[in-house]
């Protein structure tokens, strides 16, 4: 069921004798039951021993610090806060909480430095600060994105260049560690929230350079850079694959970017280039040749564009 955003339509909702009005002790099976969860949200909550409303207010304070839930991004923390819109206990977890200002969630000193970082960044005038600024027009959006969905923070504008965009992920770096080590120097604010941003702290360390294979190709490599690897492509297939392997990626992936998806895929999932016809043995050694090529590939787009990438399935 999709839950009315305005004001008017849903005060209507809730006044409608046929709405079921939760209460803390409707249980998130139930919540699912009637389509206010998705199965994933509540496979979430189960795993964290999460079987009730009321179970969520006593562990969290506030909606960011489901955030910490394996799996739980954005999109899960809403679903559940239209649920609450939707239950007397409203009072308890409302997406007031969302809207605190910096200086109730960080602190009075922390939010300060927060907000210098913020200004640093959109008072430059290279063109990944002007993609912050344009996306993000104040300091608390900014934050939002932050604590929301990890994987975000790598794909701010599908518009700019592999540098530019390199440098806006370098950008969010910056903003993240400096607020970040302002948390744990003057210990202010959630310590939920701090190690949230210690965790996107290391998260943008760890993956600044990756990206998704295939995109990765279409985005940034032109038409002379995938002749070229095609050319290695099936340069190492003839010197480094017996005859039978040879014929079958000659059938299924004639051409690179069909193995692209499969960069970092376990072998059972190999399955899925054939279906109903698997050949152990010719998956296997398709499987190894996967992670040679890999290798070889990133050493091209290395060459081609400057720049060193970790890619992804």
């Amino acid at each position: 069921m999709r839950i009315p955003r305005d004001r008017h339509t849903l005060e209507q909702l809730i006044e409608t004798p046929t709405t079921k009005r939760f209460t803390l002790a409707t249980t998130i099976d139930e919540l699912r039951e009637v389509g206010m969860l998705s199965t994933h949200v509540t496979n979430c909550f189960l795993r964290e021993n999460i079987h009730c409303l009321r179970d969520i207010t006593e562990r969290y304070a506030m909606p960011t610090d489901m955030l910490l839930i394996s799996g739980f991004g954005h999109r899960a923390m809403t679903e559940i806060i239209q649920v609450f819109e939707l239950t007397a206990a409203n009072s308890v977890l409302t997406p007031a909480h969302l809207t605190q200002t910096l200086d109730v969630l960080f602190g009075a000193v922390v939010a300060r430095i927060a907000r210098n970082a913020y200004n640093t960044i959109v008072e430059q005038t290279t063109t990944a600060a002007k993609a912050i600024a344009e996306r993000f027009t104040s300091v608390d959006s900014l934050h939002q994105f932050i604590v929301g969905d990890q994987e975000h923070l790598l794909h701010l504008d599908p518009q700019l260049s592999i540098y530019q965009m390199l440098e806006t992920r370098d950008l969010l770096l910056t903003y993240v560690m400096t607020v970040s080590r302002a948390m744990e120097a003057n210990g202010e604010g959630s310590s939920t929230l701090a190690n949230l941003y210690i965790q996107r702290r290391t998260w943008l360390m760890t993956y600044r350079n990756r990206f998704w294979a295939p995109d990765f190709d279409a985005t940034y490599l032109d038409d002379t850079a995938r002749q070229h690897i095609q050319l290695v492509y099936e340069r190492m297939i003839r010197r480094t694959l017996n005859l039978r392997t040879r014929h079958y990626i000659e059938q299924y992936l004639p051409n690179y970017t069909a193995l692209l998806p499969y960069f970092d895929r376990p072998l059972a999932e190999y399955r899925r280039i054939s279906p109903g016809r698997h050949v152990p043995s010719t998956l296997s050694r398709l499987f190894q040749f996967t992670q040679a090529f890999r290798e070889e590939y990133v050493g091209q787009v290395h060459r081609a564009i400057g720049v060193k990438v970790v890619l992804s399935e």
